[in-house]
């Protein structure tokens, strides 16, 4: 499939994929107003979802949120355009207790 042409949701195969890095920054200006282009043409409900209702919510914005999504779909899209990114949802899938370096004792506990 040419590189240019649009996909539909079942061509994708998620299987191919790896999981969202919620590290990845730039401080780019140009990176900025790309994410300033894309919230911009959020709606206001889209805005209050993507910035949540936590009454702990931290520092991170939904804006923030977003500029971490973009620039790791396009570092993955650059590396390899059939990569897929997943998020894990479940209760448990980022409780410290539960995550792997842990049972592998990487920090010595």
């Amino acid at each position: 499939m040419p590189r240019n042409e649009q996909k539909n949701d079942d061509d994708f195969d998620v299987w191919h994929s790896r999981p969202l890095d919620v590290h990845r920054w730039s401080d780019f200006p140009e990176v900025n107003q790309l994410v300033d282009r894309v919230f911009d043409d959020f709606t206001e409900e889209q805005k209050a979802n993507i910035s949540g209702r936590n009454n702990n919510s931290g520092k991170a914005s939904g804006k923030t949120h977003l500029k971490v999504v973009l620039l790791d779909l396009y570092v993955a899209w650059k590396n390899d355009p059939d990569m897929c990114l997943g998020v894990m949802l479940s209760n448990d899938a980022h409780r410290f207790d539960t995550m792997p370096y842990i049972s592998h004792g990487a920090y010595g506990m």
